[in-house]
């Protein structure tokens, strides 16, 4: 192998974030039932977008099969993480609530809530939905303090009537990626959104060309690196995906206004317009969902993203989101009960359907939805990646690459000293 996980999760939400809603339901819009008064009831928080509502839906289904309660709180995503730190540090936070993998950089990562004590323990088949490859991410002295129920790769997602104005075939690698930037231009097309005003677009197409310019020759290349063996400055992987983002910018991939660009396509789209771009390949896949939701005319898939060669092409297999507890919630049995059957095999095939994602546990090419079916095959030749860095990088280094790309377009920067500044972060 989100988000930088985590990092990256509710930054890529934040281009959505500009059509958040509260989710309405029951009569409520933060509250998905009324309370019960009864002492089993238990709160569910979650970072609200656009069109949501997975989480009112499962505990809609939970009450109908069980009888308990599930009080669900929808927190607009631009403001859910600071809500919920401050939630937790009061000692009044929900008895549940959705987090993310490691470190996110604001305080609200599960490895950084579990050393501080603010969550509990995850125990019992929950524990089974984690990459035992990934349990740094997840774990604190050996302690769970969260679990996925459904997972995002990180791709490309084409809008597929777009690509057939360009010839239909996705490139595979890099080189022919560049040319069909040029070929896009000429026909009022752009290959994919450059949405550089918002951070995550400089390290998600980073990531994405270095998994076949690193990970694909060098899959242990984030162990190597926390033991001092190889820097970013001396891998001759992490200068290309640099300089590929760059030429990118240079041969017109993006739309005109990338450089500043923060989520302003999304308004045109709910609007049912359909934007002017062979693909999508900011964050994780499940924004092909909103698409489809907002343009039900559109044909969308899931695409690996070009490679250096067309063999070394991987996917990043991120988990999005993680389901933690509150350590000061005193209904340890009523929190336990939800779990066990959220993480039952038909509720993670519902949480998946509805956010767009697979379900956790289940990443084989026979049960993939249709959607992703152009990744089948990574899939079943185990060329699907954890997410870089994850559970070993410092949220720095994220933010040295989101920061420095930027100045690659504008000459402020050169790759030798982005990535300079990210060994620096790595180091500190």
């Amino acid at each position: 192998m989100n988000m930088n996980n985590h990092r990256h999760n509710l930054r890529s939400g934040a281009a959505v974030a500009a059509m958040a809603l509260c989710v309405p339901l029951l009569g409520g819009c933060s509250t998905a039932t009324e309370a019960s008064g009864l002492d089993d009831t238990i709160t569910f928080a979650y970072p609200a977008i656009a069109n949501s509502n997975t989480w009112e839906t499962m505990a809609e289904s939970y009450e109908e099969q069980t009888g308990a309660k599930v009080e669900v709180e929808a927190i607009p995503i631009d403001g859910y993480n600071s809500a919920l730190s401050t939630r937790l540090q009061g000692g009044n936070a929900p008895d549940m609530f959705l987090t993310e993998p490691g470190t996110n950089g604001v305080g609200t990562g599960v490895t950084t809530l579990g050393e501080a004590d603010l969550l509990g323990e995850v125990t019992g088949a929950a524990t089974d939905l984690i990459n035992p490859d990934e349990l740094a991410a997840y774990s604190v002295d050996g302690k769970a303090y969260g679990f996925p129920l459904w997972t995002v790769p990180k791709t490309a997602v084409t809008i597929d009537s777009n690509l057939e104005a360009l010839g239909g075939k996705w490139p595979e690698t890099i080189d022919e990626m560049l040319a069909m930037c040029t070929a896009a231009k000429g026909q009022n097309l752009s290959f994919t959104l450059g949405q550089f005003g918002n951070p995550f677009t400089a390290d998600g197409q980073t990531l994405l060309v270095a998994t076949s310019s690193v990970y694909a020759k060098d899959p242990d290349w984030d162990e190597k690196r926390a033991r001092n063996e190889v820097t970013f400055s001396d891998t001759e992987g992490w200068h290309y995906a640099l300089q590929t983002v760059s030429d990118m910018f240079s041969a017109g991939c993006y739309q005109d206004g990338a450089e500043a660009a923060a989520g302003e396509f999304l308004a045109d789209v709910m609007a049912g317009v359909t934007p002017p771009l062979a693909s999508l390949s900011t964050g994780e896949a499940d924004i092909w969902k909103v698409l489809a939701d907002a343009l039900p005319a559109e044909g969308f898939s899931v695409q690996a993203f070009p490679g250096q060669t067309a063999e070394n092409r991987r996917v990043i297999n991120s988990v999005k989101y993680t389901v933690s507890s509150s350590a000061a919630s005193e209904k340890d049995e009523a929190i336990q009960a939800y779990i066990d059957w959220l993480v039952e095999p038909s509720q993670r095939q519902q949480i998946a359907e509805l956010t767009g994602g697979i379900p956790a546990g289940e990443l084989n090419e026979e049960t993939l939805p249709e959607v992703y079916a152009p990744i089948g095959k990574f899939v079943t030749d185990d060329q699907v990646i954890s997410e870089p860095g994850l559970g070993i990088w410092p949220d720095a280094v994220l933010q040295a690459m989101q920061e420095g790309v930027p100045g690659l377009f504008t000459g402020q920067k050169t790759v030798d000293q982005i990535l300079g500044d990210m060994d620096a972060a790595f180091d500190a």
